[in-house]
């Protein structure tokens, strides 16, 4: 008998049912610029029945706050480390902001279906959407505020005014493709232009909060 080849890879584990339907499901939501899919079209995306929708999510909805669970959630992660290493508040905050660009830049899908779940059914997705997203990225923005007012780099403001001033100016600019297709005509949001505004944004949002001299 010959012995086996130790360099031979180990398969690698098949992706869960369960990951293969919200995989699928971004992916359509990316390549169609919309969030109007159906379930036929996600299970057959993900080569499944769509019954097992029914059986990991309970409805369609819950497919979505769990697509919402798989990206956002670790995008917060990411940004909640990057306020804890050894930098500056500004380059904190600056961090902050180019981080929540990034992730509706990613996954454009974000806004409409976040407004879509809440508006639906806010008894339901409401709460989970605020404590699960928004408060945990509000508790970092306040930190990162906090941090930079003790050391003086930042003038005292609310909290939740610069909070609204960042995730509105993040909803705005990719909500409005058609104001900037009729106004500005620009078709779509390339990495160019995502990268401009994240620069324009993370400096206009450190530079005021800069004390007045």
């Amino acid at each position: 008998m010959k012995p086996r080849d130790r360099r031979a890879k180990t398969a690698e584990p098949e992706t869960p049912p369960r990951d293969r339907l919200v995989e699928a499901t971004a992916n359509l939501m990316v390549e169609r610029g919309s969030i109007d899919v159906s379930l036929a079209d996600i299970a057959r995306r993900a080569d499944l029945n769509s019954a097992l929708i029914s059986y990991y999510f309970g409805n369609k909805a819950g497919l979505m706050m769990e697509l919402l669970r798989s990206v956002l959630g670790g995008d917060i992660s990411k940004l909640d480390a990057f306020s804890q290493r050894q930098l500056s508040p500004e380059e904190k905050l600056s961090g902050f902001v180019r981080g929540m660009i990034d992730s509706y830049f990613t996954y454009p899908f974000i806004n409409p279906l976040t407004h879509q779940l809440v508006t639906e059914e806010p008894e339901t997705y409401g709460p989970l959407i605020a404590e699960e997203f928004s408060k945990r990225a509000a508790t970092i923005l306040r930190n990162i505020l906090a941090e930079g007012q003790a050391s003086g780099v930042f003038a005292k403001v609310d909290p939740l005014h610069l909070y609204f001033h960042i995730v509105g100016a993040c909803d705005q600019f990719f909500h409005g493709r058609y104001q900037m297709q009729h106004i500005f005509g620009i078709g779509a949001i390339d990495e160019p232009m995502k990268q401009g505004y994240s620069n324009y944004l993370a400096n206009a949002v450190v530079k005021s909060l800069r004390p007045a001299t």
